[in-house]
């Protein structure tokens, strides 16, 4: 299994961009591809990005949340929303 940080490290930065096969669309169909049951993988992402700050753990963390939702059989459109800055 590939360690979650070497996952962020493949897709680069995950920034939010809409051309497509963008870092966050890769990310997304890694989970798709590789985590496709609820346990220990998907605890081990979470935890990884929990334990760590910023921006990318951070999108990474949203991405798998709602992958995990729709592993439960809820689907959700919601996007990682940039916060202002101060």
């Amino acid at each position: 299994m590939i360690q979650p940080k070497g996952v962020l490290d493949l897709v680069a930065n995950s920034m939010m961009l809409l051309a497509s096969n963008t870092p966050k669309e890769r990310f997304r169909s890694f989970l798709s591809k590789n985590l496709t049951s609820v346990g220990g993988a998907v605890r081990d992402y979470v935890e990884e990005c929990l334990r760590n700050s910023g921006d990318q753990y951070n999108r990474a963390l949203q991405d798998l949340v709602n992958h995990l939702g729709s592993l439960l059989g809820n689907n959700s459109t919601r996007e990682f929303k940039e916060q202002p800055q101060a």
